[in-house]
């Protein structure tokens, strides 16, 4: 869906520049991503796309504090749970 493509644009954008990966932290891209998690706990394919954008989201530091503070660590945790193999 339309949240698996706009988590797959964040991981791209931030996969390979710095400026782009602050720039989407400030315009709220670690809040939203983490909000697609939250709604669609049980989308497999959302969650790999979302997982790979908090990956690069992450190598920010503020964007890393923000990722924790919404949730991101419990949510990836619970899902690797749910979800073993």
């Amino acid at each position: 869906g339309i949240l698996r493509a706009a988590c797959g644009c964040v991981w791209n954008l931030s996969a390979t520049n710095a400026f782009n990966t602050r720039r989407l932290g400030f315009s709220g891209a670690c809040e939203q991503v983490v909000q697609a998690m939250e709604c669609f706990p049980s989308d497999i394919e959302l969650f790999r796309t979302a997982c790979g954008a908090v990956l690069n989201l992450a190598m920010d530091g503020e964007n890393s504090r923000m990722l924790g503070e919404r949730g991101a660590c419990e949510l990836i945790l619970t899902t690797m749970r749910m979800f073993p193999n």
